[in-house]
């Protein structure tokens, strides 16, 4: 299901925010064709969920707003790969917040200039996150807190706590937060303003 079927347009200009929403809505997986998506506003995601880039689609966050882009809460079995995401840089909220999930798989994405984590994981069960580039945002590139068998291997995580906007001392590239039975492999870290990896 091709996001463009609900009217994104993807040309960094309108605001596709409400096309992609209804593209989440009616589909278990949705396409994004290349293209710059401008988004304002929170998206939703939903249990058995496929988001698929081609390697040129890239979510952007419109200056002046800090939703979390996408949110998800109580999924299962929700996967996205090869998808860029960038927020506008300024302090605020993460670009991906997934709560109270399990079998979410985030796999070859770009994330980047996040208003606070890159990818936030709260109360999550086998999560996996892999050959991703989290880099540039403004607290952590990846964060598992109260997670249980969880994953992170072969991410990149580069210059987190400089957005290019704003700019914080505690950059981490990845951050484990009463995590339990979690595995870390592979990972590379550059340049966080703070940690490149931390257990808490």
């Amino acid at each position: 299901f091709p996001s463009h079927d609900r009217g994104a347009i993807g040309d960094g200009v309108a605001n596709d925010t409400n096309a992609i929403q209804a593209a989440l809505n009616a589909a278990n997986t949705v396409v994004f064709v290349e293209g710059t998506y401008l988004v304002n506003d929170q998206l939703n995601l939903s249990t058995n969920q496929t988001l698929i880039g081609d390697g040129n689609s890239k979510i952007v966050l419109q200056a002046g707003v800090t939703p979390y882009v996408p949110r998800g809460n109580a999924l299962d079995n929700f996967v996205m790969r090869d998808m860029t995401i960038e927020g506008n840089g300024a302090s605020g909220n993460s670009t991906v917040y997934i709560t109270n999930s399990t079998n979410v798989t985030i796999d070859n994405c770009k994330i980047t200039k996040s208003g606070s984590t890159a990818l936030w994981l709260v109360s999550c069960t086998f999560a996996k996150v892999q050959n991703c580039t989290l880099s540039n945002n403004y607290y952590y590139g990846l964060e598992f807190r109260d997670c249980d068998g969880c994953k992170a291997i072969a991410n990149q995580c580069v210059n987190n706590g400089d957005t290019g906007v704003a700019t914080s001392t505690g950059g981490r590239g990845i951050m484990l937060w009463r995590s339990r039975g979690c595995y870390i492999a592979g990972n590379r870290f550059v340049n966080n303003t703070e940690y490149g990896f931390r257990i808490y």
